[in-house]
């Protein structure tokens, strides 16, 4: 922006507009973070991401002389970092309470019997002390997608973790 223009001010512009979504939308992000899937709230950030880096990308490879395209792009990646960070938080957080949760079962009784529902990859059990030590009497995960089941199979079945292909519905 500074080569086109010269103008400190502009230059200073960009860092601005890169910042205000994260102000600007700072209540509606948690919201959505809430009320949607955070995996897919993600996703598109991550692509609208790449589609504004691609743009700035284009920009600078064309030798654009107008500063507008810059700000535009710059104003998209700012939003999308806005949504993309609350949602992030969030999934960290979840894994981080259903492994403390685990390892709180395991360390209250001896015989700890966890089931999980649509267990995905089961992540939360990378965090889980119980789960890597094998201190779970029963670990049933049960998810419909058996690529799923086949990654946490190879992962947590040396440790005692069952797998099953299942629904809520077919329990």
């Amino acid at each position: 922006v500074y080569d086109i223009t010269r103008d400190p001010f502009a230059l200073g512009l960009v860092g601005l507009v890169a910042f205000l979504p994260a102000i600007g939308l700072a209540l509606v992000t948690g919201h959505v973070a809430d009320k949607f899937d955070r995996r897919s709230i993600l996703l598109v950030c991550y692509a609208l991401t790449i589609l504004a880096a691609t743009g700035l990308f284009a920009c600078a490879w064309s030798g654009t002389r107008q500063v507008w395209p810059i700000y535009a792009l710059t104003l998209l990646f700012g939003a999308t970092r806005a949504f993309a960070n609350p949602a992030g938080r969030a999934l960290r957080r979840r894994r981080e309470i259903l492994a403390t949760m685990i390892d709180h079962v395991c360390g209250s009784t001896s015989a700890a019997r966890i089931l999980t529902l649509g267990c995905g990859h089961l992540r939360e059990a990378e965090m889980s002390q119980a789960v890597r030590a094998g201190r779970v009497d029963r670990f049933l995960a049960l998810d419909r997608d058996p690529d799923s089941l086949r990654v946490v199979r190879e992962k947590y079945g040396p440790v005692g973790v069952e797998t099953a292909v299942s629904t809520v519905s077919e329990l």
